[in-house]
């Protein structure tokens, strides 16, 4: 049956109030603006923003946090427990309002990535999360085109097509030296917001036993590295198109718990050679990957980037916080890892 959109699946079956007239506001109390007599308008002409050092707010960084320069701040919160601290500044220019209500409302892109987290995750053991890189095709060859101008997130029944998670060899090379240079520059910033490089070479060996397909993992002597042994199973998967980049991209939930030895034959091998880029919140995994079938064809090599979410655990328990409505840092470590992708697709 065709697809039908979210919003036309269920319509309204009550009648929505009529928009009131906009003279019904509420009246107008002199008094309330008996405390701007004779102060001059607040609306500044081009010349007055311009002069100085550029236009920087004097007691502010530029990313608009303040400075310890006494001024008063008021910390207000909405209904589900999100605050934000409004600063007031004497005779300086004022920081911008996030909203009419003074509090900015929760990314909806970011709210909803989270709500399929904790639909997906929340319970489960040994689950994994990752974001890869690629292309969402409609018939296989050509990219699925959308009708939307931004990055958009695809229902899951939606007919999207084909994910293909390969990026070829000069945007492989292309995001390298991007993260090498990342890398070198954020050695001298804090320990957290560094970017830690480290390689890892290992060949992947796929068996067949009754419960699914066991992964078994070894170094480049043979050795079986720590952990090495895992059934890996696939919980779910979120698409994003992306029309302005070059890349769309996959959230995936999986749980990876770990297995016996297997006794049955290699099916097919992967061969990884991996640039590991770990930061405070996520690990970059930049792969050359060479497969290998038992039939004696001919090795395949192909280019992926992916993107984990470190301590899994930790992020459900802060999205437990967000539910109950406790102070946490749900949505800040998502919108974290979300604008580490968003940054690799727009260097790459």
């Amino acid at each position: 049956m065709p697809y039908v959109p979210f919003h036309e699946r269920h319509p309204p079956t009550t009648a929505q109030p009529p928009i009131p007239d906009p003279t019904y506001g509420p009246p107008f109390d002199a008094s309330m603006d008996a405390g701007f007599a004779g102060e001059p308008s607040r609306k500044r002409r081009r010349d007055e923003d311009e002069a100085g050092d550029g236009g920087d707010v004097p007691g502010y960084d530029s990313v608009g946090h303040g400075q310890g320069d006494g001024q008063q701040s008021v910390f207000v919160q909405d209904e589900a427990g999100h605050g934000q601290r409004e600063r007031h500044a004497h005779g300086q220019r004022e920081a911008i309002v996030p909203s009419i209500f003074g509090i900015a409302p929760r990314n909806d892109f970011t709210r909803k990535v989270g709500e399929w987290v904790m639909m997906h995750c929340r319970g489960v053991e040994h689950v994994e999360l990752e974001i890869k890189l690629g292309t969402l095709t409609s018939d296989g060859q050509n990219r699925l085109r959308m009708p939307t101008w931004c990055e958009t997130i695809i229902p899951p029944d939606y007919p999207s097509g084909r994910f293909s998670s390969t990026l070829n060899k000069a945007q492989h090379a292309s995001l390298n030296r991007l993260l090498n240079s990342v890398v070198s520059s954020s050695q001298a910033l804090p320990p957290a917001a560094r970017l830690r490089f480290s390689r890892a070479q290992h060949t992947d060996s796929f068996h067949a036993d009754r419960a699914g397909r066991v992964r078994v993992s070894r170094d480049r002597a043979g050795a079986v590295v720590p952990g090495g042994v895992v059934r890996k199973r696939r919980l779910a998967d979120l698409n994003v198109v992306n029309p302005n980049g070059g890349f769309d991209f996959r959230i995936s939930a999986s749980v990876e718990e770990p297995a016996e030895m297997p006794r049955g034959p290699e099916q097919m091998a992967r061969d990884k050679d991996r640039a590991c880029y770990r930061h405070q919140l996520c690990q970059v995994d930049l792969t050359v990957v060479t497969s290998r079938t038992s039939d004696g064809a001919r090795p395949a090599v192909s280019y992926e980037l992916e993107i984990e979410i470190l301590d899994v655990p930790a992020l459900i328990a802060e999205g437990e916080k967000e539910e109950r409505g406790e102070d946490n840092h749900f949505d800040e470590r998502l919108q974290s890892c979300l604008d580490s992708v968003r940054m690799l697709i727009r260097n790459a």
